[in-house]
């Protein structure tokens, strides 16, 4: 058993036992146990009877060992504070109120909501508790089966637009926004797009990091790729740290190209065709730089290096015909490696 699950056997939570979330939730916040940070749960429990509740909190005391716990509770429970606990009165639909907390008693790198379960109250404590939470911090949402219960706010119908689940499951559209921009670059996500780093479902139960979600698509290239630029710093170190191979020098080529800095990425993979020389596939990588590059008869003969070590391998003949007829701005037919297209008709075989 994990170490949050064997502390909630002797709290009064019903996070193990009814729902059995403690293992989910140690998977998600072990990380954080032995540092100080500031975690706040919506809901108390215990309803209106001011003794009762406050199980959870103290979970979360003993398993954050360097923790602030801080509570919300629609009913006054201010005496189940103790030490390194703090219970606040409030409503998690008042955004107003939900920023206070946030504003006196954060930034938190912790929330759990675990309120009243009302679609609309958790919409709104999402809504206005994410963007406050701290970079690398995690939001859960508990009991998220009320999304399907009409008594709830919620709906039958698990497409409806209005209930939690279905706002989780576009997150993970916005994870991807960047991919959407690739075929429609005017689309404009919603900001929270931008510090989504992962959501993960369980059985009534989400968790979403945030962190930085700003690297374009690798399908987005071009000069201010900041991703295809992190890429190429972290390969160049490894180049400069000494004993690169060839695989790393066509990788630094590949991303230069994509960049578009062509003459730096062909003096690349030309240092990796030099260290393996009898390699097929680095000069027909290098061949294809060159054919971006229009520099058609060097691709030609570079796509000939290649057929000549890999004779029957089709792609690189298929690409030197089409290198070929670029050259020669005629018809391309299929290329005979005895018998280049070059040849005049009468070139016999051998």
């Amino acid at each position: 058993m994990d170490p949050l699950s064997r502390l909630a056997l002797i709290h009064d939570t019903d996070k193990w036992g009814s729902h059995f979330y403690t293992a989910a939730y140690h998977r998600h916040l072990a990380r954080f146990r032995s540092r100080t940070v500031s975690l706040l749960e919506l809901g108390v429990g215990g309803y209106n009877n001011p003794d009762e509740g406050g199980g959870s909190l103290r979970l979360w005391k003993d398993y954050l060992t360097r923790g602030t716990i801080v509570g919300i509770d629609l009913f006054g429970k201010a005496d189940l504070s103790e030490e390194r606990i703090t219970v606040v009165q409030g409503s998690q639909s008042d955004p107003g109120f939900l920023a206070s907390v946030s504003q006196r008693h954060g930034p938190f790198d912790i929330v759990i909501d675990d309120g009243s379960h009302v679609q609309a109250d958790v919409l709104t404590s999402f809504e206005t508790l994410f963007p406050l939470l701290e970079h690398g911090g995690i939001y859960a949402i508990e009991d998220t089966q009320t999304s399907y219960w009409p008594d709830f706010g919620g709906s039958t119908d698990p497409a409806a637009a209005h209930t939690v689940m279905t706002r989780m499951k576009s997150l993970t559209d916005l994870l991807n926004y960047a991919e959407i921009q690739v075929v429609q670059p005017e689309y404009r996500p919603d900001p929270v797009a931008h510090s989504i780093k992962t959501v993960t479902f369980y059985h009534n139960l989400v968790f979403i990091e945030k962190g930085d979600n700003t690297s374009a698509s690798n399908f987005a290239d071009g000069p201010g790729s900041r991703g295809l630029l992190r890429s190429l710093r972290v390969v160049q170190r490894a180049i400069a740290a000494g004993g690169a191979g060839a695989e790393l020098y066509g990788r630094q080529a590949r991303l230069l190209a994509k960049l578009g800095r062509m003459d730096e990425a062909l003096q690349q993979q030309a240092q990796a065709a030099a260290l393996e020389p009898s390699v097929p596939r680095r000069h027909g990588r290098l061949a294809e730089l060159l054919a971006d590059a229009g520099r058609w008869a060097e691709a030609a003969a570079s796509f000939r290096t290649a057929i000549d070590l890999s004779p029957n391998n089709p792609v690189y003949a298929a690409e030197l015909a089409r290198v070929l007829q670029r050259m020669t701005d005629e018809p391309a037919g299929a290329y005979d490696p005895e018998c280049p297209p070059e040849c005049p008709p009468e070139c016999p075989p051998g």
